[in-house]
């Protein structure tokens, strides 16, 4: 038998941490879209002329951050109640997912994991 076992045994474990990471970052693109159609809901109850379209992919994510940065002052004139207490949470939160994102994408073995994949960081 010799080193048979050892390799297959490495590979496996090397296999599962790809699919494991692999899913990790789906998981968070998954949340980062969930969180950016929120706050571009609420973003439309207050304020109609907000257009952004839901491409399904990370740059309607920074799509999204953009719009609001740009309309951030007529949000809070036009509806102050509703946007400090649905959209600016969502909007902290979907920062949040977005830095972690970023984050465990510069980390070392997940880097790797994520260029193989064809994962790229929000900017």
């Amino acid at each position: 038998m010799g080193y048979l076992p050892l390799f297959l045994t490495f590979g496996g474990f090397i296999l599962l941490f790809v699919m494991v990471v692999s899913s990790t970052f789906n998981n968070k693109k998954k949340r980062l879209l969930l969180l950016a159609e929120q706050a571009l809901l609420v973003m439309n109850k207050i304020d109609n002329s907000i257009t952004v379209q839901n491409s399904g992919n990370l740059q309607f994510v920074e799509q999204v951050i953009k719009s609001f940065q740009e309309k951030k002052d007529s949000l809070l004139s036009s509806n102050a109640d509703t946007t400090e207490k649905s959209l600016i949470p969502t909007m902290k939160n979907l920062k949040m997912a977005k830095a972690g994102y970023n984050q465990l994408l510069a980390e070392k073995p997940y880097s790797f994991i994520g260029k193989l994949m064809g994962h790229q960081p929000l900017t």
